[in-house]
């Protein structure tokens, strides 16, 4: 499942200091371990609580989140990393973190114990900023990058697609073409990998399940599909193909864990829409379509692979993982 970001002043108005449960003349010393013990309050960090209701009906994205901001709210000099930045850049995530990374100014090591601090260079901290929530962040371009030295590759291939892509309302986070080169460049730790996810990645890919699935197309051994690949349905209207085989007479549509998240439309209206205009394709050209759901293709892509296979070739062996 993909991490679902929440909104930052979401969980920002739940947390709060000890002193903001105060009541009466009541030390913070022992209202925090009488709240604590009847169950009134969850200490997030040192100094930082939340209603324990609240907490408990949180989904585990929600704490998270929530653990970051509390973490920025009681420590200073150092900046978000790896995929702590990635959560407030807004980037896909297939595992909802469970380590707080960063990178620290100069020689100080804030809190050591709650979070794993990277070791940086002074090129990298001048490039770092607070977003516009005031959080201390990597750049989006150092942090695809850190991420695709850390993370599982398909992990970082999710990653790197999400950070390219851009629709009508929103522009990519970073420039395609600069990261490209970014990650083509690197000649450090891990660069067998980071330059096998500069290779995979792509800014075409319109969700993480779109990405899981143009890696198992790869992996399973089937031609290279056009990603994206534009019918013209009538004078003043067009449809993107999620992926086509043209010369197969071919095309997939996937829908994928997220992809139609969007609050101000009905995601069964969204749905209906889709499923008419595959349709309309289907009429026009003649093509036949295969639709794709999450679990047809993670944690394993079998179902894929059997959908796909009478009606592909194969190039080569299936790697079945």
């Amino acid at each position: 499942m993909v991490m679902r970001i929440p909104e930052y002043q979401e969980i920002y108005d739940q947390i709060r200091p000890l002193s903001d449960f105060q009541r009466g003349g009541t030390s913070i010393g022992s209202l925090s371990k009488r709240a604590c013990i009847q169950g009134d309050l969850h200490r997030i960090i040192r100094g930082i609580y939340i209603q324990k209701h609240i907490w408990q009906a949180w989904p585990e994205d929600n704490r998270v989140y929530a653990n970051h901001i509390a973490y920025a709210l009681t420590h200073r000099d150092f900046y978000f990393s790896h995929t702590s930045a990635a959560i407030f850049h807004g980037l896909d995530l297939l595992k909802t973190p469970e380590t707080i990374h960063i990178i620290a100014k100069g020689q100080s090591r804030p809190g050591r114990k709650s979070a794993v601090c990277h070791r940086t260079t002074s090129e990298i901290l001048s490039q770092c900023y607070l977003t516009e929530n005031l959080v201390p962040v990597t750049s989006a371009l150092q942090t695809v990058l850190d991420c695709a030295k850390t993370l599982h590759f398909q992990d970082a291939v999710i990653l790197a697609d999400s950070a390219m892509r851009s629709t009508f309302e929103t522009s990519s986070v970073v420039d395609p073409q600069e990261l490209q080169e970014e990650l083509s460049e690197y000649t450090g730790y891990r660069k067998k990998q980071v330059h096998a996810v500069a290779r995979a990645m792509s800014q075409f890919s319109g969700s993480a399940a779109e990405t899981i699935t143009r890696l198992a197309l790869t992996d399973l051994g089937f031609p290279v599909p056009k990603e994206q690949y534009r019918i013209q349905l009538d004078q003043h209207h067009y449809y993107d193909l999620d992926f086509a085989f043209p010369e197969h007479k071919l095309f997939v549509e996937v829908d994928g864990q997220g992809k139609y998240f969007n609050q101000r439309i009905s995601t069964s209206r969204v749905i209906q829409a889709e499923h008419k205009r595959q349709r309309t394709v289907e009429k026009l050209t003649g093509w036949r379509c295969i639709r794709i759901y999450w679990d047809d293709i993670y944690p394993s892509p079998v179902k894929l692979y059997r959908a796909l296979e009478p009606y592909l070739p194969n190039l080569r062996s299936p790697n079945l993982r």
